[in-house]
């Protein structure tokens, strides 16, 4: 989508008060806590079934199909490598931001030596790096505001555009360049990515920026 080009990408997103940043958050974050196992689940599931770098075309299937599920376009990239999805909270004005959030969802050629019953049923392959939980946390988001995604108490023309960032080929340097290359970053204004840190607590999250 063009929008203006004196489109300010701050401009919806700082005028938001506490109250309606709140009275978007608080049914997401209702819809998280209602579906934790079914986000156990996913989580898992993509534990189980990792694949490196390039070939994560199972891992694309099987995100797609979530989100499908949930009333979103996914929209599968090149080779059937990574994908995105577009969404909106509330309804956005003309000048409203669009925003992505992005994760990695390749594994690592490493030999998953736990004895549970979610580990990796790939030989030498295994979600090391945290990219299986990632693709949860986005998919996990994508759900959510799929089934609350009236703004709640926004006021009309108050909202952003979301765009759902699913990347391959991380951990070799390529996925990124694919992504763009494919116009999945086209008339985005920021990217919001993650990694998990197993040095921080549950539930605490650290922010930084990068130009």
């Amino acid at each position: 989508m063009t929008r203006p080009a004196d489109h300010d990408p701050h401009a919806t997103v700082s005028g938001q008060t506490r109250q309606s940043v709140d009275s978007v958050c608080a049914p997401i974050d209702g819809w998280l806590e209602e579906n934790r196992q079914l986000l156990v689940g996913m989580r898992r599931h993509l534990h189980r079934h990792p694949e490196p770098s390039g070939q994560e075309r199972e891992t694309t299937e099987y995100l797609a199909g979530r989100l499908l599920e949930a009333g979103l376009q996914p929209r599968v990239l090149r080779d059937g490598l990574g994908l995105t999805a577009d969404a909106t909270i509330g309804t956005p004005g003309p000048q409203a931001p669009r925003v992505a959030l992005r994760a990695d969802i390749d594994a690592l050629k490493i030999q998953d030596a736990k004895s549970v019953e979610y580990r990796s049923c790939r030989d030498g392959v295994m979600h090391a790096c945290g990219h299986d939980v990632h693709s949860t946390i986005v998919a996990g988001i994508a759900l959510a505001v799929a089934a609350k995604s009236d703004g709640g108490g926004l006021e009309p023309g108050r909202g952003v555009h979301l765009r759902y960032l699913f990347q391959p080929a991380e951990e070799i340097c390529l996925g990124a360049k694919w992504l763009v290359e494919q116009g999945a970053v086209d008339d985005v204004d920021a990217i919001l990515g993650l990694h998990v840190d197993p040095e921080s607590p549950p539930g605490r999250s650290v922010s930084g920026s990068d130009p």
